[in-house]
């Protein structure tokens, strides 16, 4: 069925939804030969598997509106770094990618895929603990991405690391601010002090809804 839809539009969706599921094989055949007309990607599966595919979205994707890359993980505590992806998805010539997704994996903060987006999902692995930030974006790309598309309207950074002494976010006092005037829905996930430094960066309209989530996991935690 999907051979016959030759050039037309696609939404392909995949996911596992425990750790004995694959990606089936035909998926895996059939995205690197179709990224042409690609409009919807999500790939949601075991890390490896969501690892190989991506090194194959390397092709330019004129069509792409959506794109979710999530690597499951089923062990919490593992400290093993994001999965590796190319550091430009689809060539950097995705024009109308406007909804962008990436859980466990990451690609160049500097990436031309951030352009024009509406909606950005940024989601590390739930508790887990890499042990460094270098994975994270520092203040000055996070606040290059937001100046790069002034039309977010959802903003989601969710980096879940309790187990880390250090700062989620390593952030320093901004410098400067960045501006989302159409911003509708912002997430933040971390710890306190961090989320805190987060919004100090940011202008966000007084229409946006705010959520957020604090880890704390004992009383003296001094970011608290």
């Amino acid at each position: 069925m999907m051979e016959q839809a030759m050039v037309a539009p696609i939404f392909l969706w995949a996911h596992c939804r425990d750790e004995s599921s694959r990606i089936g094989p035909e998926v895996k055949a059939y995205v690197p030969k179709h990224i042409s007309h690609l409009q919807e990607l999500t790939l949601s599966g075991p890390e490896d598997e969501v690892a190989n595919l991506a090194s194959c979205l390397i092709e330019p994707a004129p069509m792409l509106e959506l794109l979710s890359l999530r690597a499951q993980t089923f062990e919490f505590h593992s400290s093993d770094p994001p999965i590796p992806v190319p550091p430009v998805l689809f060539d950097g010539q995705t024009p109308r990618l406007s909804r962008l997704t990436l859980g466990n994996c990451i690609i160049s903060w500097n990436c031309p895929n951030f352009k024009s987006l509406t909606s950005l999902r940024l989601l590390l692995k739930p508790f887990g603990a890499y042990g460094t930030t270098e994975f994270l974006p520092s203040i000055t790309q996070l606040l290059d991405i937001v100046d790069q598309n002034p039309l977010l309207t959802i903003l989601s950074l969710e980096y879940c690391l309790p187990y880390l002494h250090s700062h989620v976010f390593p952030l320093p006092s901004p410098t400067r601010v960045g501006k989302l005037v159409h911003l509708a829905d912002l997430t933040l996930t971390g710890r306190v002090l961090d989320c805190v430094q987060v919004l100090e960066c940011l202008s966000i309209p007084p229409t946006a809804s705010i959520h957020i989530s604090c880890h704390a996991w004992n009383r003296r935690d001094p970011s608290i």
